[in-house]
């Protein structure tokens, strides 16, 4: 799991250059595959952040949202803590 939540802030960087339209079904299924995960690890609270971090990114790929790279941040990091906890 921290491999896919490093993977997303590898492609959080490019987003942040400018990139998201690049970076975001890279985004999307990062995300899709923490939450999918914290389900099958049995850690609801990992999915429940991961499932808000990737409706928040397909808002922003569908153009009604814009990428902003605090709210990003911010998940990335209750991701980071919520697998911390998970281990």
């Amino acid at each position: 799991m921290r491999s896919l939540v490093e993977q997303i802030v590898q492609a959080q960087g490019r987003a942040d250059r400018g990139d998201i339209d690049d970076c975001a079904e890279e985004l999307l299924r990062l995300a899709h595959e923490i939450t999918g995960g914290g389900g099958t690890f049995g850690c609801p609270r990992l999915s429940e952040i991961s499932a808000e971090f990737e409706a928040y990114l397909a808002c922003c790929r569908a153009g009604r949202r814009n990428f902003d790279e605090q709210i990003a941040s911010r998940s990335i990091a209750k991701l980071d803590e919520a697998i911390a906890n998970a281990v």
